[in-house]
């Protein structure tokens, strides 16, 4: 189901088609395809097995979703860059409305051939285990940084960064409880930015190479979906709204972790490492 809509954003993006048109035609081709396959008559389904199409859209968004330009743009406002951050916050804006206007196409283009209807309600599902989403989101991550063309020599501190911060994650989350907020998140993305910055430090290699990829599984695009969903296509405005903010919440917990670890370790590798190709010697 992916291959035809990654064979759809490389054609848009050879020809040259702005990112607000390569969002819509990518949000809107996965959401028809996943919810025409994922219906009663779907020639994939098999008997007594159910496809969420909803999660199917909500996983794919992810691929879509404008959300290390979001964590950028959130950067640049907490260092004091407002008019970087004002860029960046537009032209974030205009990605996610592309997505918006995709999914309600898609949407409207099914009823009106007598298509399945997607039901949201399909989104509210049961956590997997903290190993298991642990493994499946380490092997995302892995995937996503070879779609950056990431050296196989760094894939695994990515990993080594990855897992701590899962280990992180699932720990304060066991210590706190499920209602410990955004915090979870925040620390985290912490460790992400503070190991990050240190490993990149070490191989002379961009933050972003390790930080990026290691966000994944912070990604909120169940919420963003949701929120996107319920304002254009039910247009239920509070619970929409709701879902939105809940969404932008956890953006704004990942790039403020990111970017304290990153601060946090750029002082102690001042304040304790040795300089680079400086010997030991003369730098005591």
């Amino acid at each position: 189901m992916f291959i035809p809509v990654y064979l759809l954003i490389q054609w848009l993006n050879k020809i040259g088609m702005p990112t607000f048109f390569r969002m819509a035609a990518s949000a809107g081709l996965l959401t028809f395809l996943a919810i025409w396959l994922g219906g009663d008559h779907s020639m994939i389904r098999r008997p007594g097995e159910s496809i969420s199409a909803p999660l199917v859209v909500a996983a794919g968004l992810i691929m879509f979703l404008p959300t290390s330009r979001l964590v950028g743009a959130v950067q640049d406002a907490i260092n004091g860059f407002p008019v970087t951050a004002a860029g960046r916050f537009v032209s974030t804006g205009m990605s996610f409305l592309g997505l918006v206007i995709g999914i309600a196409s898609a949407v409207n283009a099914i009823s009106l051939f007598g298509g399945p209807i997607l039901d949201i309600e399909q989104t509210r599902f049961d956590l997997p285990s903290p190993l298991t989403f642990s493994v499946f989101m380490l092997a995302a991550t892995v995937t996503f940084a070879i779609t950056l063309h990431t050296k196989l020599v760094k894939l695994g501190w990515l990993v080594l960064i990855t897992c701590s911060a899962l280990v992180t994650y699932h720990l304060y989350t066991y210590l706190v409880g499920v209602d410990s907020g955004r915090a979870n998140t925040a620390l985290a993305a912490l460790i992400i930015g503070m190991l990050s910055t240190y490993v990149a430090y070490r191989l002379h290699a961009p933050q972003a190479v390790f930080s990026i990829p290691a966000l994944t599984f912070l990604l909120p695009g169940l919420s963003f979906f949701r929120g996107m969903y319920l304002l254009t296509v039910e247009t239920n405005v509070v619970w929409g709204i709701q879902s939105m903010i809940s969404a932008v919440s956890i953006v704004i917990a990942m790039a403020a972790g990111v970017t304290l670890g990153n601060y946090l370790m750029q002082y102690l590798l001042q304040r304790f490492a040795v300089p680079r190709n400086v010997p030991a010697e003369a730098a005591e």
